[in-house]
């Protein structure tokens, strides 16, 4: 009597443990999961980007001198016409910065939210500024011929911040 006691006592501990174990690992992957579907929509922000000019004053002309360039003050959306308001979502004609930004610094200060089959609520920020042609970790306030977009992703379903960056020269 005393061993199966014994016994149903070390078998419950046993399950207990494998139970926590296996939760454990059930969060592991889908966080993963969560995490990769961020990266892939910081991707997609910087892709999109990639299609625009260098810079308003780069759309359909030869920039030579670096002082053609816009501002380092005065980057992001150049008319009303670009501007959004508030967060940016999916409508039925893509993302409204797909039509209205047509150069690389428009999105400065951009904000997407995006929802997807597995999970809502991923919050897309982006900045975007000068920096060094030979270091582009380095922020510069005078015009360089390259810009440094970062996008940086949150969710309630990720435990930190996702950070994405991509240099674009001209």
């Amino acid at each position: 009597m005393l061993l199966t006691v014994g016994a149903v006592i070390l078998f419950g501990t046993f399950l207990i443990s494998s139970n926590k174990l296996l939760i454990n690992s059930i969060i592991v992957a889908d966080e993963s999961e969560y995490s990769m579907t961020a990266v892939s929509l910081a991707q997609s922000i910087i892709d999109e980007a990639k299609t625009k000019s260098f810079d308003e004053a780069s759309i359909g002309k030869v920039i030579t001198h670096r002082d053609s360039l816009t501002l380092a003050l005065l980057l992001g959306p150049d008319t009303y016409a670009e501007q959004i308001s508030g967060t940016d979502t999916l409508g039925s004609n893509g993302f409204q910065s797909m039509q209205k930004f047509d150069d690389i610094d428009d999105y400065k200060n951009y904000t997407r939210r995006v929802d997807t089959p597995e999970a809502e609520g991923f919050i897309l920020e982006t900045t975007v500024s000068y920096v060094s042609e030979t270091d582009p970790d380095s922020p510069q306030l005078l015009r360089t011929y390259c810009k440094r977009m970062t996008v940086t992703v949150t969710s309630p379903y990720i435990s930190r911040e996702i950070v994405l960056s991509n240099s674009f020269a001209y």
